[in-house]
């Protein structure tokens, strides 16, 4: 959990940030004690960014957890996706 938690930050709006596999990783503590804490895999710049996946976990953790483990799949994906098409190219 030690090189998870390296690659987090606080950022001046109060929501944890960070960046992996070309995603942006955004986790949002709730507001109220108990509510789920919501998590953001966007893609592209800050001002322009996509929503790429969403979810919410009991705690910002699972949240921080969750969200990498949806990067890092995304990534694998598109590195097979990028290499299938680079072998096989249209006509």
């Amino acid at each position: 959990m030690a090189a998870l938690q390296d690659v987090w930050r606080l950022e001046p709006d109060g929501v944890l940030a960070a960046e992996i596999g070309g995603f942006r990783l955004v986790v949002k503590k709730p507001e109220t004690a108990g509510a789920l804490v919501r998590f953001l895999v966007l893609r592209g710049a800050a001002d322009g960014a996509s929503i790429i996946g969403s979810g919410t976990e009991a705690d910002v953790r699972s949240a921080m957890q969750t969200a990498s483990r949806m990067a890092a799949r995304l990534t694998v994906w598109e590195r097979t996706r990028f290499a299938a098409t680079a072998n096989h190219p249209s006509r």
